[in-house]
């Protein structure tokens, strides 16, 4: 938690609205207990008025073997009980860095609630279009539910935002509505 006060007053407001807070980390997961035991401790962190974070995300982008994330999602897991939302931030897997081979989807799709692809089209060339956002964004979450072996993984997009046009945002938002999937 780099600025607790601003926090407190996120926290704040957003419960005030009926709004669910998710917390964020990058897991280098070299030491997967160390980055356990930070990531925690933004789970557990309370406001003086007692709010705090209503899910917390973990980016996984360089250690992305079963072994690491699952010693990283279980000690999480025992510490926060099954019921608090852990959300997996993923590479999509339209790029190579997330092939099965490498990246542990079913280890993912088994210890955490929902999967977050980092879903930026907009990287290659030949997707910066409405209908290559679209294109993308359906085969991500076709490729998610195909390499985690579950059909009804909850998935939430992360869009691109790095020079995108308003009609590949249509597409990216039309793919997530057509696949029932949030963004």
């Amino acid at each position: 938690i780099y600025n607790p006060d601003k926090l407190n007053k996120v926290l704040a407001a957003a419960h005030k609205r009926n709004l669910k807070v998710i917390g964020w980390t990058y897991v280098f997961l070299k030491d997967p207990i160390a980055d356990a035991k930070k990531f925690l401790k933004a789970v557990l962190y309370k406001s003086p008025s007692g709010d705090s974070l209503d899910g917390m995300a973990a980016d996984i982008e360089e250690v992305t073997n079963a072994k690491c994330i699952e010693k990283f999602s279980n000690y999480v897991r025992r510490a926060v009980g099954k019921d608090y939302p852990l959300i997996a931030i993923t590479f999509s897997p339209m790029f190579k860095r997330a092939d099965p081979k490498h990246y542990a989807w079913k280890t993912i799709a088994n210890n955490f609630d929902i999967i977050a692809p980092m879903t930026y089209w907009h990287a290659l060339k030949t997707h910066q279009s409405e209908k290559g956002a679209y294109t993308f964004t359906s085969e991500t979450i076709t490729r998610i539910k195909e390499y985690t072996g579950k059909k009804d993984i909850p998935i939430h997009l992360i869009g691109d935002g790095q020079k995108t046009s308003s009609k590949e945002i249509e597409g990216f938002l039309k793919a997530a509505s057509d696949h029932k999937v949030s963004a």
